[in-house]
């Protein structure tokens, strides 16, 4: 949260939008396809328990969070750097 904030305050950086996205769940489309492919497995309990609670944290100082269910978050990442691409100066990833 401490990057994404200062990313946000600082006067040199001069965001003028912001998105996250979180792979919450961590499994996607691509666990059928490729069996070996990232799951949540061996994710410890503790940290899996943090996740959602990330994903209210950034909702509640007003930044979009894109949840995902079925895709992962750079596919989201990627996604909204091209259709954001020509109204922006600058997508940052």
């Amino acid at each position: 949260m401490e990057s994404l904030c200062h990313c946000c305050t600082a006067s040199d950086e001069a965001v003028t939008h912001v998105a996250v996205a979180f792979d919450n769940p961590i499994r996607s489309f691509r666990n059928d396809l490729f069996p070996l492919y990232k799951s949540d497995e061996g994710v410890p309990p503790e940290l899996r328990e943090q996740f959602d609670a990330a994903e209210e944290a950034v909702r509640s100082i007003g930044i979009v969070a894109w949840p995902m269910r079925e895709y992962e978050a750079d596919d989201a990442l990627a996604t909204g750097a091209r259709l954001f691409r020509d109204q922006v100066e600058q997508v940052r990833i």
